[in-house]
């Protein structure tokens, strides 16, 4: 070979290696993004995971605190109940004592107006209402004899 020969070899293997050099900077930006890309990606997935966890912490108390409402209503309408029959008891002894025309007043407006029933109130399913005997529907004198002497707040149970 000759001197201009070698020379040119030597250029082409120059721009070979400083080729290669390039292709080499270039694969170790890739794999370097790449490598960042997965390390957020892992990042957003554990925030996500994390975010989820508290969602069905906070779901899982929101569910619980409805159990424990209805679970007060269930006990303020037994006893709402219960104060309804004593006063109705109460009135219809007072009116074996005195006679009959307001028992029967009260009775015939009570009959007008559509009883919910506690079973309904509270939601239960048919098996449960089917177990347990009928209630006996209030007079609005013992209705509201039964409201002036129950308050939410003696219950023992406060509502936020």
């Amino acid at each position: 070979m000759k001197g201009k020969d070698i020379e040119a070899v030597a250029r082409k293997a120059k721009a070979v290696a400083q080729a290669a050099e390039r292709a080499h900077k270039q694969a170790v930006q890739k794999a370097s993004d790449t490598k960042t890309a997965s390390r957020q990606a892992k990042s957003k997935s554990k925030k996500a995971k994390k975010d989820f966890k508290a969602a069905s912490k906070a779901a899982r108390q929101a569910r619980e605190a409805v159990r424990e409402a209805k679970a007060v209503v269930a006990k303020a309408a037994a006893r709402s109940a219960k104060a309804d029959a004593k006063v109705a008891k109460a009135l219809k002894k007072a009116a074996k004592k005195k006679g009959a025309p307001k028992a029967e007043g009260a009775a015939k407006e009570a009959a007008s107006r559509p009883q919910v029933t506690r079973a309904a109130a509270v939601g239960r399913t048919r098996a449960q209402r089917r177990s347990r005997p009928a209630k006996a529907s209030a007079t609005p004198a013992v209705q509201e004899a039964a409201e002036e002497s129950f308050v939410l707040g003696e219950s023992g149970v406060e509502l936020h």
